[in-house]
C-alpha cells in the first residue's frame, strides 16, 4: 500500500469496490461475456505483480470489453480520489490548513476555494474515456510564461533558451500560428 498518500478507510473502500463491481457485472446481459470477463479478471489478480497485465492490456487481448475496461478505470479513479488522503507525516501543507480554518467562518476565500473545487469537479466528470488525461484533479490551469516573466523566475539562460524554444518549435499549445497541433508531429 502507498504509505505517502494511504486509503482512509480500506474495509470501506474494498466494500463499496466490491458493490460497484457486483453491480457492472450483473448488468452485464451475456452470461458467457460476465463469466469470461470476471474469469479473466480473477486470473490477472492472483499474478505477481510484475506479470499483471493492465485494464488496457487486458482489453487489447480481448479478455474484457471496452466498457468495462472504461468503468473500471472510472471507479478506481473515483474511490482513490474519495479514500485516499495524503500522509499529514510527510506532506506539510501550511497554507492548505489556514484555509481550512478559514472553513466554518464563511471567508470568502474559503468560498472561493469551494467554488474552484466544484467546478473541476463537474468538469473533470465529462473527461472520461481518452479524454482521462485532461482532467484537472484540483489544479489551475496553467498558463505559459513569456519573455521577462520567465527570465525574472528562472534566470537568463534558462529564459533565453525557454524564448528560442518557443520560437523555433512547434508546441503543442501554439495559439500564435493560429492551430493547435499535436506534439508528436
Amino acid at each position: 500500500m502507498d504509505q505517502n498518500c494511504p486509503i482512509s478507510d480500506i474495509q470501506q473502500f474494498l466494500n463499496e469496490r466490491k458493490l460497484k463491481y457486483d453491480e457492472w457485472f450483473n448488468d452485464i446481459k451475456d452470461e458467457k461475456t460476465r463469466k469470461a470477463e470476471l474469469k479473466a479478471l480473477e486470473d490477472n489478480e492472483k499474478l505477481p505483480a510484475d506479470k499483471k497485465l493492465t485494464l488496457s492490456q487486458l482489453q487489447k487481448k480481448n479478455k474484457i470489453s471496452f466498457e468495462t475496461r472504461s468503468f473500471l478505470e472510472d471507479l478506481d479513479y473515483d474511490l482513490h480520489k474519495k479514500y485516499r488522503r495524503p500522509n499529514p507525516s510527510i506532506y506539510k501543507n501550511e497554507k492548505y490548513q489556514k484555509l481550512l480554518k478559514l472553513k466554518e467562518s464563511n471567508d470568502p476565500k474559503w468560498q472561493m476555494y469551494k467554488l474552484f473545487l466544484d467546478i473541476t469537479e463537474e468538469m473533470d466528470q465529462y473527461m472520461t474515456g481518452s479524454a482521462r488525461g485532461m482532467r484537472l484533479n484540483y489544479r489551475l490551469p496553467g498558463i505559459i510564461r513569456r519573455g521577462m516573466e520567465t527570465v525574472n523566475q528562472d534566470g537568463i539562460i534558462s529564459g533565453i533558451k525557454e524564448s528560442l524554444k518557443q520560437d523555433m518549435i512547434v508546441m503543442r499549445d501554439d495559439d500564435i500560428r493560429g492551430t493547435f497541433v499535436n506534439e508528436q508531429g
